[in-house]
């Protein structure tokens, strides 16, 4: 049923419009187009920070790279330090035995050393004993050789007497 203002409308201005159906269809394609301008620009703004993630990701992939190129270099010099320090610990083990073999030589020597001056010293006594002895058994040579000398001059002159005497009981006899 009309309205009254529908009714006293001489005009025409407040009847019902015919194709309202049409406005119902406009408006609802006008909602479904703000909704679609809506979430394209909901997924432009998606798909920006999608590709700024993206780029993100990317430089956290290449920084994450250099990091484990890093990283396995360090343990590369890690292992060739550990390396050199068993190697210099290996060259300073064979230098403290070969220091302990040269003390070890080294007291050796110094023992035949003070052995060789030990006997050194000891025939040096010894030869000056004997020096010593054969000067002593020199002297005394000399000695009896004067001696020898000397009695043979009394033998001479005991001859000689004698000689004399024999040849003086000759005459008297």
């Amino acid at each position: 049923m009309p309205s009254v203002p529908q009714l006293y409308d001489t005009q025409g201005k407040n009847r019902p419009r015919q194709g309202g159906g049409r406005t119902l269809w406009t408006l609802f394609l006008g909602g479904v187009l703000a909704l679609q301008l809506w979430s394209v620009g909901s997924l432009s703004s998606y798909a920006l920070v999608l590709s700024d993630s993206y780029a993100r990701h990317e430089e956290l992939q290449t920084s994450l790279r250099d990091a484990e190129l890093r990283l396995q270099s360090l343990q590369n010099a890690t292992r060739d330090c550990e390396s050199g320090q068993r190697d210099r610990a290996d060259h300073a083990a064979a230098a403290e035995r070969r220091l302990e073999d040269l003390q070890l030589r080294f007291d050796m020597l110094q023992d035949e050393n003070t052995w060789l001056n030990q006997t050194a010293a000891a025939k040096e006594a010894a030869l000056m004993n004997e020096q010593a002895t054969r000067l002593s058994l020199e002297g005394s040579v000399q000695s009896l050789k004067e001696q020898m000398s000397l009695m043979q001059g009394q033998l001479v002159t005991a001859q000689q007497q004698q000689g004399t005497l024999h040849s003086g009981r000759h005459k008297h006899h």
